[in-house]
């Protein structure tokens, strides 16, 4: 079983996904109970397409593992990359259930509640994920900004106080993002939305046919 999971994960690493596939099944043939092996097994399902085999996968990893969020934060990422993110939400707050004190969970939650547009709930979750902060069971350590998906936690935190009109908190989000990340394609673009809607810089004004 260990042959195929290093062999596996030696081809998942190369790019060659169907033989990482194939090995992880050999494993899972030989010994069909390891959460360890379920959850790769799945992101090599979502690198080749097949985000319900995937899905799956990760469901059959936390029956093995009922205490670890991993399978949940990656089934929260599957619906997202659907646009399910009323699905997507849910299984972010199950993986917040089960390590409250993991930033990155709470990021995960708080963008999801940003694309249900709930706002107001995505604020103390990215702040959670950014800042750190008490919550039962001890103290979140925040994240200091960093690349994907750190990065997003930051741009979503910015904009949801941005909808909700707090711009002189959310300005400062975004200038960090510009100084820190200024290659970030995706990061800038975000930024530039926000400092849109906070009316710092106005929209570039498109050609007339």
């Amino acid at each position: 079983m260990e042959s195929h999971r290093a062999m596996a994960y030696i081809y998942y690493m190369t790019g060659n996904y169907n033989e990482a596939l194939d090995e992880y099944r050999k494993a899972i043939d030989i010994h069909g109970k390891l959460a360890d092996l379920w959850i790769p097994l799945g992101d090599c399902q979502q690198a080749v397409d097949d985000p319900q085999a995937a899905i799956d996968s990760y469901v059959k990893a936390s029956t093995y593992d009922s205490t670890n969020p991993d399978p949940f934060t990656r089934i929260s990422r599957v619906y997202a990359g659907q646009g399910q993110y009323g699905k997507a939400e849910q299984y972010a707050e199950l993986a917040v259930n089960l390590d409250p004190l993991n930033p990155r969970n709470h990021g995960l939650l708080g963008v999801m509640h940003y694309h249900n547009r709930k706002y107001a709930e995505a604020i103390p979750e990215l702040e959670l994920a950014i800042a750190g902060g008490n919550v039962e069971g001890g103290t979140v350590v925040g994240l200091p900004l960093g690349p994907f998906p750190v990065s997003e936690y930051y741009w979503t935190y910015g904009l949801a106080l941005a909808k909700v009109g707090r711009c002189s908190e959310a300005v400062p989000v975004f200038r960090l993002l510009e100084q820190q990340l200024p290659d970030d394609l995706d990061a800038i673009s975000n930024v530039s939305e926000g400092l849109m809607i906070c009316k710092m810089i106005t929209p570039t004004p498109q050609p007339q046919e």
